[in-house]
């Protein structure tokens, strides 16, 4: 009686490998290396609401923190 279990690993293996090897032949200039952070969003401060009643805004970051932040490369993402 064969060893069915190896005929069944063959193809994750093969798969894995593939996968590696076309890993490496990436270009590395294509990358984003950039970072990622996450700026928690508020409610918007009453006095600002008066300004915004005709659209539907739920949340407000100050643009002065994503602008620091865009100015050292990294990539702003709210978190509401």
């Amino acid at each position: 009686m064969e060893d069915t279990r190896t005929y069944f690993l063959f193809p994750d293996v093969l798969c894995l490998l593939t996968w590696v090897v076309d890993c490496y032949r990436l270009p590395l200039d294509n990358l984003n290396l950039r970072p990622v952070i996450g700026v928690l969003a508020q409610h918007p401060p009453d006095n600002r609401l008066v300004d915004l009643e005709d659209h539907n805004f739920t949340s407000y970051i100050a643009a002065l923190y994503v602008k620091h932040l865009e100015s050292v490369r990294a990539r702003v993402v709210p978190i509401l």
